[in-house]
């Protein structure tokens, strides 16, 4: 049991796709044993997020993709969760709304700030969606790709 206090902290996302800033997980990465584990708790759960479109202007084109892939399967993960419920799946439809919408764009103009807004807000969406409703098997089975096979995190949910 968690009995120290919760060290409040701020989220700032660079990227559009993880949804972190509104979750209370946390992927550790132990390269040595090629193993990828996940640690829920609440401490991980920021106390503010900023969510800047503008801040992800700089990222490369297959960092969107992978990102803005992962952000995708976190909506359809959570709107087909068995934990889903009202709330999740109007965040989930809305999210896979935005990111269809503005995934291409956001990647073939890295500039583009409505694609990147609409990313954002997706992948913010897509957060507080699975951080609610659970993601499923793909995202299981991607841990241990991308741990074993050092592929990116989205593109092993693909």
């Amino acid at each position: 049991m968690w009995t120290a206090p919760i060290i409040p902290h701020i989220a700032i996302p660079t990227t559009a796709g993880t949804g972190s800033e509104a979750t209370d997980v946390t992927i550790i990465t132990n390269t040595a044993t090629d193993v990828k584990m996940m640690i829920k708790h609440p401490a991980f759960m920021p106390t503010i997020a900023i969510v800047d479109p503008y801040l992800t202007c700089s990222a490369p084109p297959p960092v969107i993709a992978a990102t803005g892939v992962d952000a995708l399967c976190h909506a359809v993960e959570a709107f087909l969760s068995r934990k889903a419920h009202p709330m999740t799946h109007t965040l989930a439809r809305s999210a896979i709304t935005h990111i269809t919408s503005s995934l291409q764009r956001s990647y073939d103009d890295p500039h583009d700030l409505d694609a990147k807004e609409g990313m954002c807000i997706g992948s913010l969406q897509a957060g507080m969606a699975f951080s609610n409703a659970s993601v499923t098997l793909v995202h299981g089975m991607s841990r241990p790709i991308g741990a074993l096979f050092h592929v990116p995190h989205g593109i092993s949910n693909a």
